[in-house]
């Protein structure tokens, strides 16, 4: 998130939102880590949120 602090203030948001949008990625991938699972190749934020919530629902369903 350095990055789009770095950014923000100098009006480059798209850098700044590219930054925002990996920092995310990469904790989401380290979620799915924690919890004992490989993430998938891809950059789909949707995607990992997808598979993050299948996990928490299977955990709360035990």
């Amino acid at each position: 998130m350095e990055g789009s602090n770095f950014y923000m203030p100098k009006g480059d948001y798209d850098l700044a939102i590219f930054h925002l949008e990996q920092a995310l990625q990469l904790t989401l991938k380290s979620v799915l880590l924690e919890n004992g699972l490989d993430y998938p190749r891809t950059y789909s934020v949707k995607r990992l949120l997808e598979i993050l919530g299948g996990i928490k629902e299977d955990k709360r369903t035990f």
